[in-house]
């Protein structure tokens, strides 16, 4: 309801893209750490602000393949520790 105002239209998927920069930016910054969260989403907002000025058309997919590369290279996220297995 709080969109409403500034897109002129009520439709079901209003928050849809928003919900998805926020999937990738827990899953970048690594479930349950706020400071992996706060690094990713600057660096998912400011990705996506320069390549919106750039090349409009790839704003959300230079974040999904920044998504991509943080699952390849370090899938528990930036900042999340790993738990110690205990035997």
């Amino acid at each position: 309801m709080l969109m409403a105002p500034y897109s002129g239209v009520i439709y079901a998927e209003m928050g849809m893209e928003y919900a998805i920069l926020g999937f990738i930016v827990v899953v970048i910054g690594g479930m349950g750490s706020f400071s992996g969260s706060l690094l990713a989403a600057i660096l998912v907002g400011l990705a996506g602000s320069f390549m919106a000025y750039y090349v409009p058309v790839l704003s959300l997919a230079v974040n999904m393949i920044l998504m991509a590369i943080v699952l390849i290279f370090r899938p528990q996220g930036l900042f999340a520790m790993r738990k110690e297995r205990t035997s």
